[in-house]
């Protein structure tokens, strides 16, 4: 809502040149690179004060230990910019929901003659179960394109 409401209070002389979603895309990854440069200022400053706590003489193996964690939590955090920037590709996604809905119908002669051999119950369990790891393994890909999502 944050977002929303500094877009809100933005006039909107400055979107004259521009599309009203470019002008909108453009103020939201503004924010997003504004959140960015507080992360890597923070990171900057812990930085700092290492090398402070270098200076005034604590011991080399202490300042080696938090600069190794420090590079850790760099590293880490990083790594999950990768999950949020970089979306599974468009053609893995369109499969996994191909998946979802075709194999069941390209398997349907399978679950007939299954129950056409007094096993009814069994070609509907089987036909109950077989989307379930293609849904799991949507939802999976879900997950991981957005780790902190709410959904």
């Amino acid at each position: 809502s944050e977002k929303f409401q500094q877009l809100a209070l933005t006039p909107l002389s400055l979107a004259r040149d521009t599309s009203a979603a470019e002008w909108i895309e453009s103020r939201m990854m503004s924010v997003e690179v504004d959140h960015l440069r507080k992360v890597y200022d923070r990171l900057n400053e812990l930085a700092l004060v290492n090398d402070v706590l270098r200076i005034s003489g604590i011991e080399g193996p202490l300042i080696a230990s938090l600069n190794a964690h420090l590079g850790h939590v760099v590293r880490s955090f990083e790594r999950l910019r990768i999950y949020s920037d970089y979306r599974t590709p468009s053609s893995i996604r369109a499969f996994i929901h191909l998946c979802i809905v075709i194999v069941p119908l390209l398997i349907i002669p399978v679950f007939a003659d299954l129950a056409t051999q007094q096993h009814p119950y069994a070609a509907y369990a089987a036909a109950f179960v077989l989307p379930f790891p293609f849904m799991l393994l949507s939802n999976v890909q879900k997950g991981l394109e957005n780790p902190f999502s709410k959904e």
